[in-house]
């Protein structure tokens, strides 16, 4: 299957994980642990109402991944082993999304992380475009409009 690579993240010149955007099983995270000449798959969405849309690490093991809203919030996934596995974390802390809101698929730079634990997504799509923060790796969330 042909997919669509739109973020990577290196951690040096041999390990990487890379998202592959698209609806349903096309959203995919891929690692490599030898410089891109083998990728295995670490993940693969089995949503169909689910997309993927970017990824960021706080350091070499612990990261997320953010997806357009599924029921209302944001989806999000952690892995905190350099991306070999991830879980979807609980919404219960993902304020609502707005009517047609979503994050940016093409961009790959929707979600930013900075230090041990702060995290930004950017979204669009609705009347009023939003900034959601976490400064717990992505478990609680407040929005602010941009």
């Amino acid at each position: 299957a042909e997919l669509e690579l739109r973020d990577i993240e290196a951690f040096d010149g041999r390990r990487a994980v890379a998202l592959a955007i698209g609806e349903g099983e096309a959203s995919r995270v891929l690692r490599t642990d030898d410089g891109g000449a083998t990728w295995t798959e670490s993940f693969r969405n089995t949503d169909p109402r689910a997309f993927f849309n970017c990824l960021t690490f706080f350091d070499s093991r612990h990261g997320l991944a953010a997806g357009d809203p599924v029921d209302g919030k944001f989806r999000v996934l952690s892995t905190a082993d350099g991306g070999r596995s991830w879980r979807v974390l609980p919404d219960a802390g993902m304020p609502a999304a707005q009517p047609g809101e979503a994050g940016f698929a093409a961009s790959g730079q929707c979600l930013v992380s900075s230090g041990p634990e702060d995290v930004w997504l950017t979204t669009g799509g609705a009347a009023t475009a939003r900034v959601l923060h976490s400064r717990d790796r992505g478990l609680t969330w407040t929005a602010s409009a941009s």
